[in-house]
Order: structure tokens, then C-alpha cells, then sequence
């Protein structure tokens, strides 16, 4: 630890760059609702882990809390048992573009995602995700008889892949479990002399995982959904990275996120959720008609300055079997996401999720979303 410490004190400033590349049987009383949020946010008060949210469709950074809304392949990975709202086949694909200030813009392939419902209780999906991609470069100078030579060292995180499956036990209750491909990978360039030549060698060391999450949806209203995930269960491990770079290795926590959704009306949701780190989140949609969806949420935690770290908006447009969707995912507080930080501000403990963290930048997003097959 003091190796790296020491390491760390010694580096440039260096560059980070983010690619994240719903009688008494049917009445819900306002009391029900009051506990549920009271619920929700003494959960913002509790100690642990990470509040997982997705940032993969535009949808899901509208809705802000997004577990209890899952219902196709969008950022199934917030709760995979929502998979079974499917009607058959699902295909959706995403990119995005940086918006905060003094980040390079251009759009990057976010990711794209498949799902198929079979035997009218089960579903499979798949997700591709090469935008869900943080990189840090650290800058270093190696000089050989006062020749000065560029040895930047990167470190990567990624998620580029994950599956799942659920089973719809009833109406009102179905289960669904994931797996999340994490890699993270060290370059460490080495230089050797080849007839009197300087030559750069690769060296690269990586660590994977499979991370296994199981979720659960229950709807003991008509109006009101509720859902549960518990994350990193299990952990399949393989690789390593050299020992004085071992405090980058990012460690997977065992997890409970709690979402609940509550419908107004046919055009109007309310959503809230929180996870065990002290983050949640809630949000609303409003549905006018003409396929038309306007969505808002609120980022919120305890350990972030402001508490309202972040704010999403977005725009849906159903059309026939397609679903189009834009959204804007801003942060309010700038300090480490405009795409540089010094190495004394690089906190690899506070980096829980790949997809939001102390230093995801501001973005806009666009997706789109095909059903087809059975689409009764």
C-alpha cells in the first residue's frame, strides 16, 4: 500500500476518459405509499455497497429508480426479472455523446441487447455493452542517458457483457438471475534495446469475474410493483495483476437494491428506490398519448456534495413495434468529470459501478428498441 501511495504521489496529473464507452385487493392507500418511501429512505441512511443503476437506455436515466420498471431487454440488468413483460423477441441498441465541458465529443456504440420470452413463463437475454468503459491513463517518464521516453501505464474497467434469465411464477411474482462480465485490465509497456534501437514491447495483465445477481418483481396491487436485487451473490474470479498494482483491483460487495413503482393512472408513474450504500433515486413518467413518454428523476446520496448529485431526463416515442428514445443524464457537482483528474483525486475505492461514478461525465443518450415475432 505504501509502494502505491508513494507511486501515485509521483505521476502527473493524467487524464481519465469515461465510456459507460404496477376492492381492497386493487386500492393502494396513501398510507401503503408513505411507508414504502419512509422505507426507502432509511435505507439512504444504511451502510454498505452500491446502488447499481444502469445508465444503458435513455429510459432508465429518465426514470431515475428503475428496478420496479423493467420490462424488456432496456437495461435488464437493473432487474432482470422484469424480462418476462416481454411479448417475444426484444432488440435494442443504444450510443451516446459526452456533454460535459472540456470532453471530446463524437458518439459512442453504447451497447446492444437481445431477448427472446419462450413456453410463455420463461426468458433469455443477452447484452453487449463495449461502452461500459472507464480508462485511466497514468503518465510516467522513464529517461535512458537523457532520453526521455513516454511510459504511460492504463488502467481499464469494464462490463461488456451480460445474460440472464427469468421465470414467471404467477401474475404477480416472477425471479430472474444474471451474470456480469467485469474485466479489469493493467498495460505496463515495457522497453528494451534491439541493435542499439529503443523498442516498446506490450505487457498487460488482466483480472476477470462473473458477477451473479438475483432479482425478484412482485405486484401485491394492481397499481403498485415492487422489486428487489441482490447483487455480487457470487463471484467466478480468474487472473491477477502484479502485486504493487493490486490496490487498483476493484472489489465486488454482496448488495440489496429495493425499487417500488406506483401508478397513478395509465399515464402516470412514480418511482423510488434505494440501495445499501446510501444512494437512491426517484423519478416520474408521464405518458399524453400519441405514444408519447416524458420522463424526470432525481440522483440522491448521502456521501455526495449536493445530496442531488445528478439529475435525468428523457423522451420516449412508441411507434407501431418501435420504441424511440433520447435522454440527458447531468451531474450537478463538475469537479472530476470533465474527463481530468490529478492522481491524488483518483479514488479507486469510490468507483462501485462502471457505469456511475465519482467521475462518469454528463451525456446525452439515444436508443431504440424493436419488437418482433408475437407482438399479440
Amino acid at each position: 500500500t505504501a509502494m502505491v501511495s508513494r507511486f501515485l504521489s509521483l505521476l502527473k496529473p493524467h487524464r481519465c476518459t469515461i465510456f459507460t464507452s404496477n376492492s381492497s385487493r386493487n386500492r393502494v392507500t396513501y398510507t401503503s405509499i408513505h411507508r414504502w418511501c419512509l422505507a426507502l429512505l432509511w435505507l439512504l441512511m444504511a451502510d454498505a455497497a452500491t446502488y447499481a443503476q444502469s445508465i444503458l437506455s435513455p429510459r432508465s436515466v429518465g426514470l431515475g429508480a428503475y428496478g420496479a420498471s423493467v420490462k424488456d431487454v432496456r437495461d435488464f440488468v437493473a432487474n432482470p426479472s422484469g424480462l418476462v413483460g416481454m411479448k417475444d423477441w426484444d432488440f435494442a441498441a443504444s450510443t451516446y455523446t459526452p456533454a460535459s465541458s472540456g470532453v471530446d465529443g463524437g458518439f459512442v456504440f453504447e451497447g446492444f441487447s437481445a431477448g427472446k420470452r419462450f413456453l410463455e413463463n420463461h426468458a433469455l437475454a443477452v447484452q453487449y455493452t463495449p461502452g461500459a468503459l472507464l480508462e485511466f491513463l497514468l503518465p510516467s517518464t522513464l529517461t535512458i542517458e537523457g532520453v526521455g521516453i513516454a511510459a504511460d501505464r492504463k488502467i481499464s474497467y469494464s462490463e461488456p457483457a451480460a445474460a440472464a434469465y427469468a421465470y414467471r411464477f404467477s401474475d404477480r411474482f416472477s425471479a430472474g438471475v444474471e451474470g456480469r462480465l467485469r474485466t479489469q485490465t493493467l498495460s505496463d509497456p515495457r522497453y528494451q534495446f534491439v541493435d542499439s534501437t529503443i523498442v516498446s514491447t506490450s505487457n498487460e495483465s488482466r483480472f476477470t469475474s462473473w458477477l451473479f445477481d438475483l432479482g425478484a418483481t412482485w405486484h401485491p396491487w394492481s397499481r403498485v410493483t415492487l422489486s428487489a436485487v441482490g447483487r455480487g451473490l457470487a463471484d467466478i474470479k480468474s487472473g491477477t495483476l502484479p502485486d504493487q498494482f493490486r490496490d487498483f483491483l476493484l472489489t465486488p460487495e454482496k448488495t440489496l437494491e429495493l425499487a417500488a413503482a406506483y401508478d397513478f393512472s395509465p399515464a402516470f408513474r412514480l418511482t423510488a428506490g434505494a440501495g445499501t450504500d446510501k444512494n437512491g433515486a426517484v423519478g416520474a413518467e408521464w405518458s399524453p398519448g400519441l405514444g408519447l413518454s416524458l420522463r424526470g428523476g432525481a440522483y440522491l446520496s448521502s456521501e455526495e456534495s449536493p445530496a442531488l448529485y445528478a439529475i435525468g431526463t428523457s423522451a420516449g416515442w412508441s411507434v407501431g413495434l418501435l420504441d424511440i428514445d433520447a435522454g440527458y443524464l447531468h451531474f450537478t457537482n463538475q469537479e472530476l468529470r470533465k474527463g481530468f483528474t490529478s492522481s491524488a483525486d483518483l479514488d479507486v475505492a469510490s468507483i462501485r459501478n462502471i457505469s456511475i461514478n465519482p467521475y462518469t461525465t454528463d451525456r446525452i443518450l439515444f436508443s431504440v428498441k424493436a419488437i418482433l415475432g408475437n407482438t399479440r
